[in-house]
């Protein structure tokens, strides 16, 4: 792609099926706004995996973050989600694993839950009521609230990938890592 904006236009007629965004916003979009980005991810049918880690989420601000997270959700075909490096809410998630029904993966690395205790446990519950979900995989994450149990999160993908025959051991609870930030 010559111009990020080139980016946006390919991913509105389809012609990206795997997402990866690690720069700043600034950088990725040059000129376009997060909206513009969503915008985009509204019209797509042709994107099976996203990967949104670094600089790409932790520099959005969280109401943008939000907005992105969700798109995301909402991409009819996505397969295979991945976001790292950043803070994350539990609603978001909660949102994606809800609304992407044919989401088989999803990977949260080094990652900051935020939420009130229950709104992890929707995240929970929406986890753990996945039937596609095969693989769940949360490493060197924590949560913003010493009262949310991040074992109990990662216990709820655990359920819900092992029913997808997925082996357990691709689910790492040791990795996980509960505390305040």
């Amino acid at each position: 792609v010559e111009s990020n904006m080139g980016l946006l236009s390919e991913i509105e007629n389809n012609k990206v099926t795997s997402l990866h965004l690690t720069d700043m916003p600034k950088k990725s979009f040059e000129g376009a706004k997060v909206e513009d980005f969503c915008t985009a991810l509204e019209k797509n049918t042709s994107i099976t995996t996203v990967h949104m880690k670094d600089d790409f989420l932790a520099c959005l601000r969280g109401d943008q973050r939000s907005q992105v997270v969700k798109a995301v959700g909402k991409l009819p075909a996505v397969t295979e989600i991945y976001f790292g490096g950043s803070l994350l809410l539990a609603p978001d998630l909660t949102s994606v694993v809800e609304t992407a029904k044919t989401l088989k993966v999803l990977h949260l690395h080094d990652v900051c839950l935020q939420g009130a205790p229950e709104l992890c446990k929707d995240f929970e519950k929406a986890l753990s009521a996945h039937s596609a979900l095969k693989e769940f995989d949360m490493k060197d994450c924590m949560t913003a609230n010493a009262s949310v149990d991040l074992e109990a999160v990662v216990a709820a993908g655990k359920k819900s990938s092992c029913g997808g025959g997925v082996d357990p051991a691709v689910i790492t609870p040791g990795a996980a890592t509960a505390g305040t930030a």
